[in-house]
């Protein structure tokens, strides 16, 4: 990136300048820290649905090596490789080879709370979106984490997204297996039928 249009329109060059601009543009869009912050209501929340034992049990077994590979196999072969250049297609097409190693390394993270550095790396990088790109709105921000990583993430949200649906109510969409914001859209009957009628006099 040899230069960057602010919003004020000034062109920054430097790498210090674009490093400003970028850090000012996404903190804006990330907000900021707000340390007074209200805590969990304890009594409130023992009062929603939970968790039965089974379902907090599963959630903490031991991680087994098929769990691992499914993990791995959830991992689309196109994403983005981390910073080593070894993205999930060479785990797959590897898998006899490294298999113990990533096994290893996985389960000694939910094991020991541990992740070696290397592995805990993650590189963010600006795609963008056209030729023409000079301002930072004009650039896709693409998340680079290494698969290892990629697979911890994997066996937790394989966990999680079992037990959801025993403490979200089903007419909420996010964070629910199968569940599409289309299946929730609510249109008011008076708006419905009015277009309906529109509808009916252009086909009439």
């Amino acid at each position: 990136m040899k230069g960057l249009q602010k919003e004020d329109g000034t062109i920054v060059t430097t790498l210090a300048e674009i490093e400003m601009e970028l850090l000012d543009f996404y903190s804006t869009l990330m907000g900021r820290a707000n340390e007074n912050l209200d805590g969990i209501d304890v009594p409130a929340m023992r009062d929603k649905a939970q968790l039965n034992f089974d379902q907090r049990h599963a959630l903490i077994v031991h991680v087994t090596d098929q769990e691992i590979l499914k993990a791995l196999k959830g991992i689309g072969d196109l994403k983005a490789p981390s910073m080593d250049g070894f993205g999930s297609k060479f785990f797959k097409a590897s898998w006899n080879i490294v298999r113990e190693d990533v096994i290893v390394v996985v389960r000694d993270f939910f094991v020991n709370d541990m992740m070696y550095k290397a592995m805990n790396i993650i590189v963010v990088t600006l795609i963008p979106k056209s030729d023409g790109a000079k301002t930072i709105r004009d650039y896709i921000s693409i998340t680079c984490c290494t698969n290892v990583y990629k697979i911890i993430l994997k066996v937790l949200t394989n966990r999680l997204g079992k037990v959801p649906c025993s403490i979200v109510s089903q007419n909420q969409t996010a964070f629910v297996q199968g569940q599409h914001i289309h299946n929730h859209i609510s249109w008011p009957m008076s708006l419905l039928k009015d277009t309906l009628g529109k509808l009916e006099h252009l086909y009439v």
